[in-house]
C-alpha cells in the first residue's frame, strides 16, 4: 500500500463542505442511529493491522475511508470490507500529521453511503454518544462482530495526545479502532481509537479524536501549510510510546486473524511492556492464549482485567470463558452471571453461560440462556447452533435441524452450522448427507480441523473406508498438531488395519497433549494387548481406572489380561466390578459377558 498526498487533490475540496452548520433535528432513536451507522462503517483488514473505518467521501468510483493511523501504520496489503460484505484492496494511505488518523482509498462501481460529519466543538460532557465498529474475533466467538454501543461524553481533554480529546463511557472492543463516534442524530463527531482503565470508576474509558481535528487537517493540507508525515504530535517519549502500544495491538490482531497466535502474543507482550495495564492488549492476549490452549495464562490476563476494571462485563466474560475451559464450571457461571448483571443485554454472555449449563446437563437452563441471547440478538447464528446442539442431546431432532437451518439462513456459509448438522445426520444414520454437510463446512472454512476429523470418523467408523478416513485425520492434525481426538481417531483406524505400532504412536501423542485422556490410554492398551504386551496393556488399563473409576470396559479388559497372567483372584474382582458398572449403565449385553467370566472363574479362583 502506498502513502501519498495525491488523493488530497480530490478529497480536500469536497470534505470541507461538510463543516457547514447542521440544521437542528430531533434526536433519533438508538436503532435509527444504528441503521445510519451501518451504511458507512467498514472493516479494515491487512497483513499488519486490523480495525474499522468511516466512508467520508466519494468521487466517482473512488471512495475515501477515515480510520486510525495505528490500524495501517505498517506497510503491507490492506483491504476494506464494505457493509454489503464486498472486499476491496486499499490503494493509498494518507497519514495526518500530529493525529492518529489516516485516510484510505478504494475503488468500486457500487454505491455506498457516506457519513455526515458534524461539529465536534458542540460536544459537551453528559451528551449521549454511540460508538460503532467491527470487533475483532474474540474467544468463544468465531467471527468479526459488528458492535453498536451507547454511552456518555465524560470529559474533553485540553492537552490531547495524538488528537485524543474526547473521553466517553461506551464499551468498545479491539477492532473498533477507527470507527465513528456519533451523536444522537447519527452524525459523526469523532473517531474512536483508544481505551484506558479508570481506577476511580472501575471501568475502561474510551478515547476518540474530535472530527473537527480531521477537518482542520484537511484544510491545512489544501492550503499547503503542512504535510502529513507522522502520527506523533511531537517528539515526547510518552506520545511515541502510546502510539507504539496502539501499533503493536493492531499488528498482533492481524497476526491472530491469520492464525499466528504465538506471533500475536509476542506483539501484545511488546504493547504490555510499555503499558502493563492496557485493556485491549490484555483482552487480545487472553484470546490468543485460549487459541493456544494455554488456559491458565488466559485466566491470568482476564483476571487482571477484572482487577483493573471491576465494572467491565467483557472482563468477567473473558475470565468466565477461561474458567469454563479449565473446567471450573461453577466459577465460570458466576463470572458470566456477573457480566450479565453489568450488561443485561449481553447476548454473548448468555450464549456462553448456556454452553456451561449444557455441559452440566442442565438442559432447560441452557435453552433459557440461548433463548435470551437470540431475543437480544435475533441474527446470533452461534446461539442457534448451540441451541440446536442442546435439542440434539434432548433427542428433539426436528428442533435441532430447524435451528441449524436458521443459522445457515443467517450465515449461508457458516461452517460450524454445517458441522453440527452433519454430526446430527451421522447420528440419524444419514451418512451421505452428513458427509455432504462436512464437505460444505470445509469448503467454507478450508482449515476447519474439526470438520476434517468428523468426516474422517464417519468414513472410518461408519463406512469402513479406513484409508480415506486416515487422510482426513492427517489433514486435521496438520492444521492443529495438538488435536488429541484426531490422533485417537487415526490410531483407531490404524488399529483396524492392524498397524498397531503406528496406532500406539498416535495414542501416545494424544496422551502427550492431554495426560488425562482416558480413551487414549484404553485404546493404547488394546493395541499393546494385540502385540502380546500384557504388562504395558495392564499399566494403561490401570491408568484409565485411576482417571475414571466408572470405566467398565477397562475393568473388564484388565480382567481378561489377569486371566492370561493366571491372577484369577484379581481377575474375578475386575469382572465383578465391570458387571456392577454395566448393570448400572443399563448395558445388558456386556453385563452378561462379565457374568459369564465370573461363572467361569468362580470354581477355580484361589482364596
Amino acid at each position: 500500500m502506498k502513502r501519498t498526498n495525491k488523493l488530497w487533490a480530490i478529497l480536500v475540496g469536497v470534505a470541507i463542505a461538510t463543516a457547514a452548520p447542521l440544521p437542528m433535528a430531533l434526536a433519533l432513536t438508538p436503532p435509527e442511529v444504528n441503521v445510519k451507522a451501518q451504511k458507512f462503517t467498514v472493516r479494515i483488514e491487512g497483513d499488519n493491522g486490523i480495525g474499522s473505518g468511516i466512508i467520508v467521501e466519494r468521487q466517482g468510483e473512488k471512495y475515501f475511508v477515515l480510520t486510525n493511523q495505528h490500524v495501517v501504520s505498517q506497510d503491507g496489503r490492506y483491504k476494506v470490507i464494505t457493509p454489503d460484505g464486498s472486499s476491496y484492496p486499499v490503494y493509498y494511505n494518507q497519514p495526518l500529521a500530529g493525529l492518529d488518523l489516516a485516510v484510505l482509498e478504494f475503488s468500486s462501481p457500487k454505491s455506498y453511503q457516506t457519513a455526515q460529519l458534524g461539529n465536534s466543538d458542540q460536544v459537551r460532557e453528559g451528551m449521549a454518544v454511540y460508538v460503532v465498529g467491527w470487533a475483532n474475533v474474540l474467544p468463544g466467538i468465531d467471527e468479526h462482530s459488528y458492535q453498536f454501543t451507547d454511552g456518555l461524553i465524560r470529559s474533553r481533554l485540553t492537552k490531547p495526545d495524538a488528537g485524543y480529546a474526547l473521553v466517553y463511557s461506551n464499551e468498545a472492543l479491539p477492532g473498533m479502532s477507527g470507527g465513528p463516534v456519533l451523536d444522537e442524530n447519527g452524525v459523526v463527531v469523532g473517531i474512536n481509537g483508544r481505551g484506558s482503565p479508570d481506577p476511580k470508576t472501575g471501568t475502561v474509558v474510551r478515547l476518540g479524536i474530535p472530527i473537527n481535528l480531521y477537518l482542520a487537517a484537511v484544510k491545512d493540507l489544501r492550503s499547503g501549510r503542512t504535510t502529513a508525515t507522522t502520527t506523533e504530535p511531537n517528539n515526547n517519549s510518552t506520545d511515541v510510546a502510546t502510539a507504539n502500544v496502539d501499533n503493536w495491538i493492531s499488528l498482533g490482531g492481524a497476526k491472530a486473524n491469520r492464525g499466528d497466535y504465538e506471533g500475536a502474543v509476542a506483539d501484545y507482550n511488546r504493547a504490555l511492556q510499555v503499558n502493563a495495564n492496557n485493556p485491549d492488549a490484555l483482552l487480545q492476549r487472553g484470546r490468543a492464549y485460549i487459541e493456544l490452549r494455554d488456559y491458565r495464562s488466559a485466566f491470568k490476563d482476564f483476571d487482571r482485567l477484572v482487577v483493573l476494571s471491576p465494572k467491565s462485563p467483557v472482563a468477567y466474560w473473558g475470565r468466565g470463558l477461561a474458567r469454563d475451559l479449565l473446567e471450573e464450571n461453577q466459577e465460570a457461571i458466576q463470572d458470566y452471571t456477573r457480566a450479565i448483571a453489568l450488561n443485561p443485554d449481553y447476548a454473548d454472555a448468555y450464549n456462553t453461560r448456556g454452553t456451561v449449563f449444557d455441559e452440566l446437563g442442565e438442559n432447560q437452563k441452557a435453552l433459557s440462556d440461548y433463548n435470551s441471547a437470540i431475543k437480544i440478538k435475533p441474527d446470533f447464528a452461534l446461539a442457534y447452533v448451540n441451541r440446536g446442539d442442546t435439542y440434539k442431546k434432548l433427542k428433539d431432532y426436528g428442533k435441532a435441524l430447524q435451528d441449524y437451518g436458521q443459522a445457515l439462513q443467517i450465515r449461508p456459509n457458516y461452517a460450524m452450522a454445517y458441522l453440527s448438522r452433519g454430526d446430527l445426520l451421522d447420528d440419524l444414520g444419514e451418512y451421505d448427507k452428513a458427509i455432504a454437510d462436512l464437505d460444505r463446512a470445509i469448503e467454507s472454512r478450508p482449515n476447519y480441523a474439526r470438520a476434517y476429523r468428523l468426516r474422517g470418523w464417519i468414513k472410518a467408523n461408519r463406512l469402513k473406508e479406513y484409508q480415506s478416513g486416515i487422510a482426513d485425520f492427517d489433514k486435521a492434525i496438520s492444521i492443529d498438531p495438538r488435536y488429541a481426538l484426531a490422533y485417537v481417531n487415526r490410531g483407531n483406524a490404524r488399529r483396524q488395519l492392524k498397524d498397531f505400532q503406528k496406532a500406539i504412536a498416535d495414542y501416545t501423542q494424544a496422551i502427550r497433549f492431554d495426560a488425562n485422556y482416558t480413551d487414549a490410554y484404553f485404546y493404547r492398551a488394546v493395541a499393546f494387548n494385540a502385540l502380546k504386551k500384557p504388562k504395558e496393556a495392564m499399566a494403561d488399563y490401570t491408568q484409565v481406572i485411576r482417571l475414571d473409576a466408572n470405566y467398565a470396559d477397562a475393568y473388564y479388559n484388565r480382567g481378561l489380561i489377569l486371566v492370561q497372567l493366571k491372577d484369577k483372584k484379581r481377575a474375578l474382582a475386575d469382572f465383578r466390578k465391570s458387571a456392577e458398572l454395566y448393570q448400572k449403565q443399563g448395558n445388558k449385553e456386556y453385563y452378561q459377558d462379565a457374568i459369564d467370566q465370573i461363572k467361569a472363574l468362580e470354581g477355580t479362583a484361589t482364596s
